[in-house]
C-alpha cells in the first residue's frame, strides 16, 4: 500500500495540507509547520521526524523553539558537533530519538542520487558563490580547511532521506522550493549567505535521478 508522506520546509505563507499523511517530516524550522498540520490529527499519533542542521540549530534562536516546541518523535542532526544535552534540556529530557550524521556521511550520503554522483555534488557546490570569482575561490578553500562541504539544503536533504527511506512512494513538499527566499522565521536577521545555498540546490535539482525526481511533488 503506497504511504502518504510530506514535508514541510520553512517557506513563508506556506499552505497545510488538509489531508492525513502516513508520516510527517521537516527540515531545520518547517517543524513549526508540522506541529501546526499535526494538531489537525490529535486522534491519530503521525510519526515526525525532523532533521536540523547543528550550528543553525545553536545559532539561530528561532529555529531552536520551534523545532523544541515541536517535539518530534526523533531528530536527525546534519552534523555531529553539538552535544544535545549542552544545548536543549527540553530535548535531552525527553524521549526524543536522537541522530548525528557526520557532514562526511551526509555529504557521501547524497551522491547517490545524482547521475555523476560526488562529481554534481563538488560542482554545484562551487555554484554557491557562482557571481564573483574570487569569493568563489575562497569559499572552495574555506571548505576544504574546515572539512564540511553540506551539498544541498536542509530542506532538499530532507526530501532525498525521505525517498530513500521510502523508494516506492511519493513525497510532497510543503514550504520547500528551488527558488530561493528567507525563511518565516528568519526574516529579520539574515545574510546574503543565508541564501546562496539555493544556487546548489538548483544545479543539483537539474541533475537529479529521474527516478528519485519522478517522486517528488512540490505542492
Amino acid at each position: 500500500m503506497k504511504k502518504k508522506i510530506f514535508i514541510f520546509g520553512s517557506k513563508p505563507n506556506t499552505q497545510l495540507p488538509t489531508s492525513e499523511a502516513d508520516l510527517v517530516f521537516s527540515a531545520n524550522g518547517g517543524a513549526h509547520y508540522a506541529s501546526e498540520y499535526l494538531k489537525n490529527f490529535s486522534k491519530h499519533k503521525i510519526f515526525h521526524i525532523n532533521i536540523s542542521t547543528d550550528q543553525g540549530f545553536i545559532k539561530i534562536p528561532e529555529l531552536k523553539e520551534y523545532v523544541e516546541n515541536s517535539m518530534p518523535d526523533k531528530l536527525i542532526f546534519r552534523g555531529d558537533r553539538i552535544k544535545i544535552e549542552n544545548h536543549s534540556k527540553k530535548i535531552s529530557n525527553s524521549n526524543i530519538e536522537i541522530e548525528y550524521q557526520s557532514y562526511f556521511s551526509q555529504f557521501l550520503f547524497q551522491r547517490k542520487f545524482f547521475k555523476k554522483g560526488l562529481l554534481d555534488l563538488i560542482l554545484a557546490e562551487m555554484k554557491y558563490e557562482k557571481n564573483n570569482k574570487i569569493k568563489q575561490f575562497f569559499y572552495i578553500l574555506k571548505l576544504f580547511r574546515s572539512g564540511v562541504i553540506l551539498g544541498c539544503s536542509t530542506g532538499i536533504y530532507t526530501t532525498l532521506f525521505a525517498l530513500n527511506k521510502f523508494p516506492n512512494d511519493k513525497i510532497y513538499l510543503y514550504g520547500i522550493s528551488l527558488s530561493g527566499g528567507k525563511q518565516f522565521y528568519n526574516n529579520k536577521k539574515i545574510s546574503d549567505k543565508d541564501f546562496k545555498r539555493y544556487n546548489v540546490d538548483q544545479v543539483l535539482y537539474k541533475n537529479l535521478k529521474n527516478e528519485f525526481k519522478n517522486r517528488i511533488v512540490f505542492c
